[in-house]
């Protein structure tokens, strides 16, 4: 018998898979995980954290049965979770430990009893709230309902329901005094914070089971719950703490609170977050290890700056990249709710209120309706204001009133959903990358491998790890839902805060209201809006680009100008063209041919800094430009793109962890294959539909996770005359031809290895190159495309009518792109002016080339100089075609005059590089040059700090800090040791490889360093180091320089400018490189690659002396006792 992973439902004990493979049958995220932390397996992970031990004779008499008596309902048996939470560990965890996933509901009041008369959650209440009866506005329950999901329906327990039960279902009226009223008092729980508490519990195996996998339905209806709580704890808990306790611990090691209010989590007298009567959610009031949750969004997805958790969100943040929660790296969004958070409901009082909480794989789900006045309908069919019946079907109707769409919800809003989402295994094991591997993230990373390999029940080699997660089924209350269901950003709430008055003691009322959001659209039970209102799409606004170096007609040996080759073009110590890409306000860079060869992950990492996204282009030679090339072969272009393509994706495009780089917006599979892959459709559409089958089988072989990019295809716009579809629309007709092929693949002569059609409806996009105007554009294109191709967004990738007023143009399409549904944007063609093709490509390019020359640059071969940028002006108005680009990109024109001067990123460290900035008069110029040397000593500028650089930077141009002999390198570098308070000094710095410079400077500074040092080989460079000039220099310099113990890093870790200082903030940018030089998760050897460098010319760094010399002892006795130890150098030799 074959022994393999298998669905959990299965029997686990028919076989078991052995684990001594390492991370075999673990999932990508899983895998990664392991590898990031070091663990060669599971079992090494299990191996450092604590496993609690199971009393069954503390336990058994408390907990409930694991065993339903409803078809379909999970067997909880197998799932006795023993790591995670200390409950578990205490001189009493013994009843904890081996706990099972067993839930209920609790109802918190102020209602005051016999036993207590006060409480945390009460105090300072008003006597609307603190009293019992019709004259109170706090909690008037009809009933609370529990629902057990049995694989098709939810269906009522009786014995955790608190209502008149019929055999109907549940009944109650606060109102007449029935359900609720008629039997809270067989469900008083002990109080404590809460003044009055009611929960179902009893003796254990013979008392309530509780709610359990495979889906969970609680329901509360109330005709008020201003002030109140309903939240869920564990079973086991509820019978402990209701019996008082027996073996001196409850077991508190799960909650979920749906709706609670605030009071008694802060001081008395504290002021509230938001007003007394916004009742928050939170499911990490105490968090199990077996179950985890998100926290923030950005953990959440692992810190990383692509969206992929929760899944079924992806494609609509792909559809919508500004909405909430899309781009927590941008702005964070809290989806574990809290007291401090945007999950909230505004109840207010004596208005009737029906709350469901669902429980399932997708996560909690937490639901609110007005019911209707007359009939006590809500959204969910069967239930209702006084009644729910007795099996309900799986989800309600779609909620659709926008303001019951996002959280922080007003308490008019007649339906509304909030969502926490849930962590199963593969999100597990990427949330738990960024923590240490302790008793908490530890414990879920373990969970999620032991439900991947079905090793987590009895007997397993993973025994008793768990989430809980893996055993809930998808009941599809997701809906086409905005991410904003799960949180807003806190920057939302402002305005609403400075309207409170209803959130401190002393102002508590009785009819607190906030004014309604001027946002929300009105909405009643008769008329709800059709649309959800979704955040407004990006506009790409790209620029075109391929620089060729020359002046004239010339060749080169490659045109990769996103290879390290071409730094001196795009990097920031060079030409800085992507700099002025972004200051022109463009968000995306479009790129032609790369060799797959080279390493791309400098120009992502230089674009992801600046916030650029890239269009990539594969390059002509696999399709037609070699003897083997698809041209070649049929136009079967499989093999020759899946190998390129398997290339790319090791030397860049991926993320260590097997993602793409967030940098990457799509891959444009080819460009105009309707003009080079053969003039007839049959041609040049099987060329396209097997290339995307190449790239869909390179990213199988690889590993890829996450989410996935886009891919599309540059048509031309030209009439396709052979085409049969189209009529004889510009680039129409192809794009339909090829839709024709991947719904009909043999019809051109291919059988794709790949779903071809999948990939169409959820990756690709249309795209062309036109030089055709606005209005033109739209005759002849858009007014047609839509009724053909009505979801598949299309972007023009070249656009640019060079004979037309660019300044009238321009303004029109991106009017049209904000206007249309389908138009994602352009790219403008293009940067530079191609001189090397001459002809009417002349017409083209924002940019020529200058005279003056800022650089020499080796490219595969040749020497190139590198000229200044000219800006040209538009041949029919006139005007300069960057700062038309500017205005409609909604970025700053450039100023001309700092195109040919020095960069001061490339000046030496030093005091002539000092005097030559100095020497430009330009602020902006010395505050470049002032953050350049804040980099070099391991700091970063605070946000706050960016003026106080800048206000520096004024006063050294303007001489207003000089005094005697002038203000030199030396003071300079003395004032920022001295540490100012808007400078952050980072104790992570490591020295590593500086980016911004060229790799053969890098190649020899490696090869110099590799001959000096004595604590460790370099021919036994990690894995992860190698294959790249500055992951394996990252790796070098910081062992060395470690090897030093020094105290002078701007001296010992520059390497004549190849190395920087730098601080954590800036070499975590950069891909790889924290493996290679962390001390917390070391990089281990593997198959070594020997890089001894054959150069022998690199000269060690110098330590002579010379004008604005900087000395140790000078520096001593400038800053004294506040000098970082980073500061005793020597500067002139910090060149870079």
């Amino acid at each position: 018998m074959t022994c393999r992973s298998r669905q959990l439902v299965l029997i686990l004990a028919l076989c078991r898979c052995s684990l001594t493979s390492g991370a075999a049958g673990l999932q990508p995220e899983c895998k990664a995980y392991l590898d990031r932390k070091g663990f060669a397996s599971p079992e090494a992970l299990k191996s450092t954290i604590t496993q609690c031990s199971v009393n069954k004779a503390m336990q058994d008499p408390y907990a409930p049965d694991p065993v339903s008596d409803i078809p379909g309902v999970t067997d909880t048996t197998p799932l006795s979770c023993r790591y995670g939470h200390p409950s578990l560990f205490n001189a009493a965890g013994g009843t904890c430990c081996g706990w099972k996933p067993h839930f209920n509901w609790v109802v918190a009041t102020c209602d005051p009893n016999s036993h207590q008369q006060d409480s945390a959650f009460c105090s300072g209440l008003p006597d609307c709230v603190a009293k019992n009866g019709k004259d109170s506005c706090g909690a008037k329950v009809n009933y609370v309902a529990a629902y057990q999901y049995d694989g098709e329906e939810f269906v009522l327990l009786d014995e955790s329901t608190a209502g008149t039960v019929t055999p109907d279902g549940v009944e109650g009226s606060f109102a007449q005094g029935t359900g609720w009223e008629q039997v809270k008092n067989n469900f008083t729980w002990r109080s404590g914070d809460w003044t009055s508490k009611f929960a179902p519990w009893g003796e254990g195996p013979t008392g309530p089971r509780g709610l359990t996998p495979p889906a969970m339905l609680w329901v509360l209806s109330a005709d008020s719950f201003y002030y109140g709580a309903f939240y869920m704890l564990s079973q086991l808990t509820l019978n402990l703490e209701g019996q008082g306790y027996p073996t001196g611990t409850n077991c508190w090691n799960w909650e979920l609170d749906p709706v609670e209010g605030a009071l008694g989590w802060l001081p008395k007298g504290a002021k509230l977050p938001g007003n007394m009567n916004q009742a928050y959610a939170t499911n990490n009031a105490a968090v199990s290890g077996c179950m985890p949750v998100t926290y923030f969004a950005s953990q959440a997805n692992g810190l990383r700056r692509n969206f992929s958790q929760p899944e079924q969100f992806v494609k609509f943040c792909q559809g919508h990249p500004g909405a909430a929660g899309c781009k927590p790296w941008e702005e964070d969004v809290m989806w574990s709710g809290g007291i401090h958070g945007t999950q909230r409901f505004e109840n207010y009082a004596n208005q009737p209120y029906v709350f469901a909480v669902v429980v399932d794989h997708r996560g909690y789900w937490i639901y609110r309706w007005i019911p209707d006045e007359t009939t006590g309908h809500t959204g969910w069919p069967g239930i209702e204001r006084t009644k729910a019946a007795r099996r309900l079907r799986k989800r309600p109707d779609a909620v659709t009133d926008p303001a019951g769409l996002e959280t922080d919800v007003r308490g008019d809003v007649h339906e509304a959903v909030i969502l926490q989402p849930s962590v199963p295994p593969e999100a597990a094991c990427l949330r738990a990358s960024i923590e240490a591997p302790n008793f908490q993230f530890g414990a879920d990373a373990l969970g999620a491998m032991a439900a991947q390999l079905g090793e987590y029940s009895p007997g397993g080699a993973l025994e008793g790890a768990q989430n809980w997660w893996a055993h809930f089924a998808d009941t599809e209350q997701y809906q086409d839902y905005p991410l904003s269901i799960a949180g807003v950003p806190k920057s939302q709430l402002l305005e609403e805060e400075a309207a409170m008055d209803c959130n401190q003691l002393g102002k508590f009322g009785c009819d607190c209201k906030l004014p309604p959001k001027a946002r929300r659209l009105e909405a009643s039970a008769e008329q709800k809006p059709q649309a959800i209102p979704v955040a407004a799409k990006e506009i790409v606004k790209g620029i075109s680009y391929g620089p060729m170096p020359c002046k004239a007609p010339c060749v080169t040996e490659q045109d990769d100008f996103m290879s390290e080759a071409a730094k001196h073009l795009w990097g920031p110590r060079g030409r800085a063209d992507l700099q002025i890409m972004r200051q022109l306000g463009a968000n995306s860079v479009r790129l032609y041919g790369n060799n797959p060869e080279l390493d791309h992950s400098g120009f992502l990492d230089e674009a992801h800094k600046l916030d650029l996204k890239v269009s990539i282009g594969i390059s002509d030679f696999p399709y037609t430009q070699h003897e083997g090339a698809c041209a070649f072969t049929g136009m079967d272009c499989f093999n020759q793109i899946k190998e390129s393509y398997l290339l790319n994706l090791k030397t860049g495009f991926l993320t260590e962890s097997k993602t793409y780089h967030p940098a990457i917006r799509e891959v444009i599979v080819v460009n105009e294959p309707d003009l080079k892959l053969g003039l007839v459709p049959a041609q040049f559409t099987k060329g396209v539909i097997s290339a995307i089958d190449g790239i869909l089988e390179a990213e199988k072989e690889a590993g890829v996770v996450g989410t996935p990019i886009n891919l599309t295809v540059a048509y031309s716009f030209g009439i396709c005359l052979p085409c049969t579809l189209g009529d004889s629309r510009p680039a129409l007709g192809q794009m339909l031809h090829l839709q024709e092929a991947i719904h009909d693949p043999l019809k051109y002569g291919y059988q794709p290895r790949n779903d071809l059609v999948t990939f169409f409806y959820t990756r690709f996009s249309n795209s062309f190159n036109t030089a055709n105007p606005a209005d033109s554009v739209k005759a002849e294109f858009l007014d047609h495309y839509e009724q053909h191709f009505p979801n598949t967004p299309v972007t023009i990738q070249e656009y640019n009518p060079p004979h037309f007023d660019l300044s009238d143009d321009l303004p029109k399409i991106i009017k049209m792109a904000e206007n249309s549904t389908l138009l994602t944007g352009i790219s403008f063609f293009e940067f530079q002016i191609r001189y090397d093709k001459g002809g009417s490509e002349m017409d083209f390019g924002m940019f020529g080339l200058g005279d003056a020359v800022l650089a020499s640059m080796p490219y595969f071969g040749k020497n190139f100089s590198i000229y200044c940028l000219t800006p040209q002006d538009s041949e029919t108005s006139g005007t300069s075609i960057p700062d038309a680009v500017a205005v409609v990109y909604g970025g700053a024109a450039i100023d001309v005059s700092d195109l040919c001067v020095v960069n001061p990123l490339s000046v030496t460290l030093d005091q002539a590089g000092y005097l030559e900035v100095l020497s430009q008069k330009r602020t902006s110029q010395m505050s470049l040059f002032v953050e350049r040397v804040i980099n070099h000593m391991g700091a970063t500028v605070y946000a706050h700090g960016y003026k106080h650089m800048n206000d520096l930077a004024q006063s050294l141009v303007d001489g207003s800090v000089n005094s005697g002999n002038g203000y030199s390198m030396a003071d300079l570098a003395s004032y920022l040791g001295s540490k100012p308070e808007w400078v952050d000094f980072d104790s992570r710095a490591k020295c590593v490889a500086n980016r911004d410079v060229a790799p053969n400077v890098i190649g020899s500074a490696i090869g110099w360093t590799c001959s000096q040092n004595k604590s460790f080989s370099c021919d036994e460079i990690p894995a992860p180091c190698q294959n790249n000039t500055y992951r394996t220099a990252d790796f070098v310099f910081s062992q060395y320089f470690g090897e030093l113990g020094s105290d002078n890093p701007l001296v010992d870790c520059s390497f004549s400018g190849a190395a920087i200082y730098a601080s954590s903030k800036l070499y975590n940018r950069w891909s790889g490189s924290a493996r290679c030089v962390s001390d917390t998760d070391p990089v281990t050897s593997a198959p070594t690659t020997h890089i001894r460098s054959t150069t022998a010319s690199f000269l060690q760094p110098s330590t002579s002396k010379g004008s604005g010399e900087v000395t140790s002892a000078t520096l001593r006795s400038a800053v004294g006792q506040q000098m970082p130890v980073l500061l005793m150098l020597t500067l002139p030799v910090i060149v870079s």
